[in-house]
């Protein structure tokens, strides 16, 4: 009785102080993103001002030479432009093959969740197995070549492996179930008499999907764009494995400059750059489309 009464009494203590209860709520979840987020971040941006020497030797003496170092040298900017535009392609690309499949499964009257099990089976294999299988279709006497030769569509095999085409191909492969999910979910949740209604007002299936469906859906599309856009762009994997070393990422050179050049100073100012460059984006993004239209609940 005594333990039934405590917890009752703690209970009791919740409904009636809503701090106390969201910090119980909460408390976790933000006590992990303090210490393996936040503090991480902070770290990154202190030794960002630290001075570096030759030989991998780090002084504790602040400096902006790391930051004046970036915008000094053009090639670190386009690197930063060429990461936002793979990112930008593969979002696309990634959003052209997604929303008819998310659209079809949507719409089909049963037998989709087959079909969505099938999509989700790739995340059961390891991402570099995966990317190393694009290498397998894509390489000089792969699978692709091998089949346009067989077929005598080309006369020799076209270079497709360590191309940023091959960067962004096999990005998009492993980007469509983030882009299919959140299409199918918003496009399952629209109301079948919605487009009904457009319809019997003399709306053909064209003018229905564009007037109602495609409207509706887009919080889906935002949803899986920014997702499948911050993947892109800051993916590692994929160019390294892919593009070789003409098509690196801002991802690239920061693990080269922490683990090849031991320059933690200038890798970390590169780091906080992309940072802030990635947090700019999404508050365009939110000021285009409120992001708490796309996350938050319908209303």
């Amino acid at each position: 009785m005594t333990t039934l009464t405590a917890r009752l009494s703690v209970m009791q203590r919740l409904r009636t102080r809503p701090f106390l209860r969201g910090l119980v709520l909460v408390g976790p979840a933000a006590t992990w993103l303090f210490l393996f987020l936040a503090v991480p971040l902070v770290l990154v941006l202190v030794y960002s001002f630290w001075t570096y020497r030759p030989g991998g030797i780090m002084e504790h003496t602040f400096t902006l030479e790391n930051y004046a170092r970036f915008l000094s040298q053009p090639v670190y900017g386009r690197i930063l432009w060429r990461s936002f535009s793979v990112g930008l392609q593969t979002t696309v690309l990634a959003l052209l093959l997604s929303y008819p499949t998310a659209y079809y499964l949507a719409r089909r009257p049963s037998g989709s969740h087959l079909l969505i099990f099938l999509i989700l089976v790739p995340f059961w294999t390891s991402y570099l197995i995966r990317i190393f299988s694009w290498m397998l279709i894509l390489m000089e006497r792969g699978v692709l070549n091998s089949v346009l030769l067989g077929l005598g569509i080309i006369s020799q095999p076209v270079r497709l492996l360590f191309t940023p085409l091959a960067v962004v191909v096999g990005m998009t492969y492993s980007a469509l179930p983030f882009m299919i999910l959140p299409i199918y979910s918003v496009l399952k949740g629209i109301n079948p008499d919605l487009i009904q209604a457009a319809k019997t007002l003399g709306a053909n299936e064209l003018q229905a999907f564009v007037e109602v469906t495609l409207p509706l859906s887009m919080p889906g599309v935002l949803a899986g764009s920014v997702m499948v856009f911050i993947q892109g762009a800051g993916n590692f994997l994929a160019p390294a494995i892919l593009g070789g070393t003409g098509a690196d990422l801002m991802a690239n050179v920061i693990a080269n400059r922490f683990i090849e050049a031991f320059n933690w100073p200038f890798g970390s100012a590169l780091s906080m750059v992309f940072l802030v460059a990635m947090l700019v984006f999404l508050l365009l993004v939110n000021k285009w489309a409120a992001l708490e239209s796309i996350y938050g609940p319908n209303k």
